[in-house]
């Protein structure tokens, strides 16, 4: 080991020392710690969260327990830092067991609604972290995180709906989910992304309606939703993987008899047949 990875060593478990005794001071209400201090302490978990190598030294010293208090609290600043170290923390999937255990997911499930913009984004963020680990999805069922994402998906910033999406298009890969979305109403929020201008919205959008629709009852949702009309502006997008998962969607709403009527009466084997001129065309790159 080098001297100066000697250093950095040295620097994060004193770094973790001494969030380990501040935590100890917060619990045991030795110090009236100030809003500012607050604020600059979840700042510097925040950041020190952000780096993998540094995270097992902040567990060790029983950081995330703060960073439950800090996301409940009742200052923007403190909640908002304090769902971005959770957020840090859930990109590595060794860390979500500590994550639920110490419940710093369920502190995230309210700030879903916060008025500030940085915090919904640091929840959507931590949201889609723990969600793309498919051993979390019957937990997250059961807490009900598929509520907050819904709320999520409506925002009307980007970035926060594009990180809800990714979150349902995880979570819809389990059946009780794909079940409790649609029960939620959160199909014609979904479907709305679909007039996003973002290509990696719209994708999204695409993705999450082909896992929703591998459950039956889900293929008579969709086209009842009005999915069918997404769907064909999808296959005929020059996207390819937008139009992939747009003719796979498609494909699995066919499946179910009482869709195939009201599909045929709605023309889309006529556009079926036109996004088969264009792969043509295309030279089968489509």
């Amino acid at each position: 080991m080098s001297s100066t990875q000697d250093g950095v060593v040295i620097i994060i478990f004193a770094a973790a020392f001494f969030v380990q005794i501040l935590c100890s001071e917060l619990a045991f209400g030795i110090y009236d710690v100030s809003l500012q201090v607050r604020r600059e302490v979840a700042r510097t978990l925040a950041l020190f969260a952000s780096k993998r190598d540094s995270q097992p030294s902040l567990l060790r010293a029983g950081a995330v327990n703060q960073l439950v208090l800090f996301a409940r609290n009742d200052d923007v600043g403190v909640a908002r830092y304090g769902a971005l170290a959770i957020g840090n923390l859930a990109v590595q999937g060794a860390n979500h067991q500590e994550l639920f255990d110490t419940g710093a997911v369920m502190a995230l499930l309210p700030l879903a609604a916060s008025e500030d913009l940085d915090t919904r984004r640091c929840v959507s963020f931590a949201l889609n972290n723990v969600a793309s680990n498919e051993a979390n999805h019957g937990v997250c069922e059961k807490m009900g995180v598929l509520r907050p994402l819904v709320t999520l998906t409506k925002d009307p910033d980007v970035d926060v709906h594009l990180q809800a999406a990714f979150a349902v298009r995880q979570l819809s890969l389990t059946p009780k989910c794909r079940f409790q979305f649609i029960e939620l109403k959160g199909l014609h929020p979904l479907l709305q992304l679909a007039e996003s201008d973002s290509v990696e919205v719209q994708r999204e959008v695409a993705a999450c309606l082909r896992n929703l629709s591998l459950s039956e009852p889900n293929k008579i949702s969709i086209r009842k939703a009005g999915g069918l009309e997404v769907l064909v502006k999808f296959a005929l997008s020059a996207d390819v993987e937008m139009a992939h998962q747009a003719c796979g969607v498609i494909a699995n709403l066919a499946e179910a008899i009482e869709n195939q009527g009201p599909m045929v009466e709605s023309g889309i084997l006529q556009h079926l047949k036109y996004v088969c001129k264009m792969d043509r065309e295309q030279g089968g790159q489509r």
